[in-house]
C-alpha cells in the first residue's frame, strides 16, 4: 500500500525518507540493494498518519511481492539502511528471545540468501498466485506461510557469510542460473544445511531454469 500514501521525489523533505521504489531488473541485480528514490507522505491527514505507521515497519530485508521471474536477478534484497519498498515488502525474522538472543543483521542476510537460492525461489513460486505466468503475485498471507528451513544461529551465520562473499556481485537471471558461480555457491550452502548433495541441488537449479514461469512459455 506504499503508493497509496507516499509519492516519490527527487529530493528529500524534512523527514528524509528513502525507499526502494522500483522493481527494476536492470538496476536491482545484487543481494545488497540501495534505495532508489526519496518518498514523501501525501498531504492529506490520513495519508500522513498511514505513512508514519508504515514507516515504523521498515526493515533492512525486503522481499519482492511480484517478481518478474523471466527477467529478475534477485527476489529478496538486504539494504544497509532500514526502509520500505513499492512492490518490495519489509520482512523481520521472528526468532530469538531473552534466553536465545540473535543477530538480526545475520538473520536478515541469511534470509536474503535463502530466498535467492533455487529452493527459496521454488518455495515462492509454489506459494504465489499465478495470475501472470512469469509474474507470480505474493499476498502477505502467502509471504507469512513461506517455509524457511533455518533453525540455528550456526545456519544463519553460514548463509550470512555467503551473502558477504557475493553481496555486490550481479546474479544471472534464473533462466541462465546454471552459468552463475554465485548462484552455485548460494545453492551449495543451502544444500549443506539441508543435507542435499551437490548433484541434487544442481539438478534442481537446472529444472528451475526450465520452469515455464521462468522462461515465460507454457
Amino acid at each position: 500500500r506504499i503508493r497509496d500514501v507516499f509519492t516519490k521525489r527527487t529530493a528529500a523533505d524534512a523527514a528524509g525518507r528513502r525507499a526502494l521504489w522500483h522493481n527494476d531488473t536492470a538496476r536491482t541485480q545484487t543481494l545488497r540493494a540501495r534505495p532508489d528514490t526519496y518518498i514523501r507522505a501525501k498531504p492529506n491527514k490520513r495519508s500522513r498518519q498511514l505513512a508514519d505507521r508504515y514507516w515504523e515497519q521498515r526493515s533492512n530485508l525486503l522481499l519482492c511481492a511480484k517478481p518478474r521471474l523471466n527477467k529478475c536477478r534477485v527476489v529478496a534484497v538486504w539494504l544497509e539502511e532500514t526502509t520500505l519498498g513499492s512492490l518490495w515488502v519489509p520482512v523481520r525474522p521472528l526468532v530469538g528471545d531473552d534466553l536465545h538472543p540473535y543477530d538480526p543483521t545475520q538473520w536478515a542476510k541469511a534470509l536474503a540468501v535463502w530466498w535467492n537460492s533455487t529452493l527459496g525461489v521454488i518455495s515462492i513460486i509454489a506459494a504465489a498466485s499465478p495470475k501472470t505466468l512469469s509474474r507470480p503475485d505474493l499476498s502477505l498471507d502467502a509471504m507469512r506461510s513461506l517455509p524457511v528451513p533455518l533453525t540455528t544461529s550456526e545456519q544463519s551465520k553460514a548463509l550470512a557469510s555467503v551473502f558477504d562473499r557475493h553481496a555486490d556481485e550481479p546474479l544471472n537471471p534464473l533462466s541462465v542460473a546454471e552459468t552463475c558461480p554465485a548462484r552455485a555457491d548460494i545453492d551449495q550452502a543451502v544444500a549443506d544445511i539441508l543435507g542435499w548433495t551437490g548433484e541434487d541441488i544442481a539438478r534442481a537449479r537446472r529444472e528451475l531454469a526450465r520452469e515455464p514461469s521462468v522462461i515465460s512459455r507454457a
